[in-house]
Parts: C-alpha cells; sequence; structure tokens
C-alpha cells in the first residue's frame, strides 16, 4: 500500500495547480469535479462458492484542462466500497490520468463527454490486500445550472488487469470488471 500512497500524494499534487488556477489564467479552460454513486464489481475467475460482490458506494475527484476546446486532459482520484456475502467488505482506492473528449452538437446550456484514462487501484481486505492498473471508460452529461456550477451524470465502468498481492494470490480472485453510476457538481472555468 505504500506505493499507493505515493501515487495519491502525486496525484495531489497534479490537482492542485488545477484547481488553484486564478482569473490572470482566464485563457486557459479548466474544470474540477466531485461525484458519488454506486459501483457493482465484477469477480471472475472465483473459486466454488466465493460469491460475487454486491453494488456499493463510491465517489471521485476529477480536474482537468483543455488541450484543445475538445479535449481535456486531467485526473482523478476516488474511491469504493464492495460489499460482498459472506466475506469481509473491500476496499478500494484509485486514481490516474484521465482523457476527456468533448461531443459537440448537444443543446444549449447542456454539454456531453466520453471519457477514458490509466490508472492504479490499490484493494484491502482485512489483512489482505493488492492492486492493479486500470482503464475507465464511459460517457458524461451536464446541465449548466449558473455559470461556473454543473450537475453531472456519468454512466461508466473500470477494466483490471495486472493484478498483484495476497488478495490475488493464485489468481483466484480477479477484479476483472466495475461498473458504476454517479452524479455530481462540476465547476467549469
Amino acid at each position: 500500500m505504500r506505493g499507493f500512497a505515493r501515487l495519491l500524494v502525486l496525484l495531489g499534487v497534479l490537482l492542485v495547480p488545477l484547481l488553484a488556477a486564478g482569473r490572470a489564467s482566464a485563457q486557459v479552460h479548466w474544470d474540477a469535479s466531485l461525484e458519488a454513486g454506486a459501483t457493482k464489481r465484477f469477480l471472475t475467475r472465483r473459486p466454488a462458492g466465493v460469491k460475487d460482490t454486491l453494488l456499493g458506494p463510491s465517489a471521485q475527484l476529477a480536474s482537468h484542462v483543455a488541450l484543445l476546446p475538445l479535449v481535456h486532459v486531467g485526473a482523478y482520484l476516488g474511491g469504493d466500497v464492495s460489499p460482498q456475502a459472506g466475506a469481509r467488505t473491500r476496499f478500494f482506492g484509485d486514481g490516474g490520468l484521465h482523457l476527456k473528449g468533448i461531443i459537440p452538437f448537444f443543446p444549449r446550456g447542456t454539454r456531453g463527454w466520453i471519457f477514458t484514462g490509466f490508472g492504479y487501484a490499490g484493494m484491502g481486505q482485512g489483512r489482505r490486500g493488492g492492486g492493479f492498473f486500470e482503464v475507465p471508460f464511459g460517457f458524461g452529461a451536464s446541465y449548466k445550472l449558473r455559470k461556473p456550477w454543473e450537475l453531472f451524470a456519468e454512466l461508466g465502468g473500470k477494466v483490471g488487469f495486472a493484478h498483484w498481492g495476497s488478495a490475488y494470490a493464485g489468481g483466484n480472485t480477479i477484479d476483472r470488471l466495475a461498473l458504476g453510476l454517479s452524479v455530481g457538481v462540476m465547476l467549469d472555468l
């Protein structure tokens, strides 16, 4: 988990300049968002008798800066709880790079996007733990409340690979896919 703590610090360092941009940088378009929702992680290659996970709460903080008018790059930091019948609850923390492509032609006052990225997820379940790389994907839409505030919803998933640690020893149980729905608020400047 030390590697995961280092990743969280690095992401924090990346997010601070984006969140601290002032009016002097009026030509730099950036956004910051906070969202909460529910996530379902799907276990693959689980031994007989091991139950799949249940729907659990999730939250994420993200920030982006526009490279081009329709291409935004940034970082995400989040976590979710993955309950499992007959087993200890699993806790996940994740973070990484985030790429957002704005979809043109939405009605005025609304906006849509697709997203992907690359990150790392750490998992703890009692004394067991581990981690893996992940690729987030999905789409979202927002409604402008009052400049600069927007309400939004995202439907997305994460594909996991290269698992390691005691929770994944022997390849018995692998977190291959997570699907989630979330709503949040975005500051868009």
